[in-house]
C-alpha cells in the first residue's frame, strides 16, 4: 500500500469517526443526576445481619488479642 493510499484511508476513517461522533452527540442526552449510579436501597434485615457479623468478628478478635496479651504479660 502506497503512502498516498494510506493517507487517504486515514482521512476517510477520520471522517467516519467524526460523523459517528456527531450522530451520537445528537441522540445522547447527559444529565447531572447521579442517583442512577448510586447503589439501590438495602434490605434492613440484610444490613442487620452484616452488622452482627462484623460485631461478632470484632469481639472474637478482641478476645484473641486480650488472650495473647494476658499470656505474654502474665
Amino acid at each position: 500500500m502506497t503512502a498516498s493510499r494510506r493517507t487517504a484511508l486515514a482521512l476517510v476513517w477520520l471522517v467516519v469517526l467524526i460523523g459517528a461522533g456527531f450522530a451520537i452527540s445528537q441522540r445522547l442526552q447527559v444529565s447531572g443526576d447521579l442517583r442512577k449510579f448510586m447503589p439501590g436501597h438495602r434490605d434492613n434485615r440484610r444490613d442487620q445481619k452484616s452488622r452482627a457479623a462484623r460485631a461478632a468478628c470484632r469481639n472474637k478478635m478482641a478476645g484473641v488479642f486480650v488472650g495473647i496479651y494476658r499470656e505474654r504479660w502474665a
